[in-house]
């Protein structure tokens, strides 16, 4: 437990030292706590529970650039705003926490997802409630899931889009396990009408795939748009709390217009950094 306090304190130490900051650093604790006891009653060692719990959000200063808190002299924010968004990153790891720590025997979706889709696809729509989503440019079409037996993952060619889905469906009979990851493998010769990718909990990764327009967000994790050509691209850039880095250096939230910007790329995030690097 000494590790779980120090932790905590080592985070919320560099917040606004308000009552609401407070409120929100002892309810993170408790809810950290009651799933240290929980590893401990399923015979886990204290040393490896609280790594473990330690290990689901980083080491602090990764926690605290991923809240968007870290000091950055060209943009100032309201405390009022920074203990909204630490209260609602609280909510949603108690409801996503399981997703990202469960193991339920019972439930049918247990195991792991590795598929070739066959369909021809023009659009890609991808809807994660936790987890990581990785969208990449490769020989043959590919879905892959991995991830806790609590969630249901789902895919489907409709209508030529391709529909990849990650919902929770219990938060029973929990253990520890190493996350969710979402994988979705694009044809290089695909022509793409459009690309949405969205997780709750989560990071984004668009490495090399192309659409007409695209939209990728995430409400809480970094977004990374790699390996594209922007050459002609209208880019709508936007964080609530974080940072935007285009082709390596720092930018403000706005609309960036290359070329005849006739492609439309929407890359947001609400905590977390937005990376975006052409080709």
């Amino acid at each position: 437990m000494d590790d779980i306090r120090d932790f905590l304190e080592s985070v919320f130490s560099k917040l606004p030292q308000t009552p609401e900051v407070h409120r929100a650093k002892d309810e993170l604790g408790q809810m950290m706590e009651d799933k240290y006891a929980e590893l401990l009653a399923q015979g886990m060692p204290e040393k490896d529970a609280a790594k473990a719990i330690i290990a689901e959000f980083g080491n602090p200063d990764e926690v605290l650039e991923s809240l968007g808190v870290t000091p950055q002299p060209a943009r100032k924010w309201h405390p009022g705003r920074i203990v909204a968004l630490v209260l609602g990153v609280i909510a949603v790891c108690c409801v996503c926490w399981v997703a990202f720590c469960g193991r339920a025997e019972a439930d049918p979706h247990a195991g792991n997802v590795d598929a070739t889709i066959a369909e021809d696809f023009s659009s890609v729509d991808v809807s994660a409630a936790c987890g990581d989503v990785v969208i990449k440019s490769g020989d043959v079409a590919r879905v892959s899931y991995s991830g806790a037996a609590n969630t249901s993952f789902e895919y489907e060619v409709q209508d030529g889009v391709l529909h990849v889905t990650q919902t929770q469906t219990s938060s029973a009979g929990t253990q520890a396990s190493d996350g969710i990851v979402i994988t979705v493998v694009v044809p290089s010769t695909a022509e793409l009408s459009s690309i949405d990718a969205t997780t709750q909990l989560g990071g984004v990764d668009l490495q090399g795939v192309e659409a007409a327009r695209t939209d990728v967000s995430s409400q809480m994790g970094d977004v990374d748009v790699r390996d594209v050509d922007l050459s002609n691209a209208t880019l709508r850039l936007s964080v609530d709390m974080g940072e935007i880095i285009l082709d390596g250096n720092e930018v403000s939230p706005g609309t960036v217009v290359r070329g005849t910007g006739e492609r439309i790329v929407d890359v947001s995030a609400e905590m977390g950094d937005v990376t975006v690097t052409a080709l």
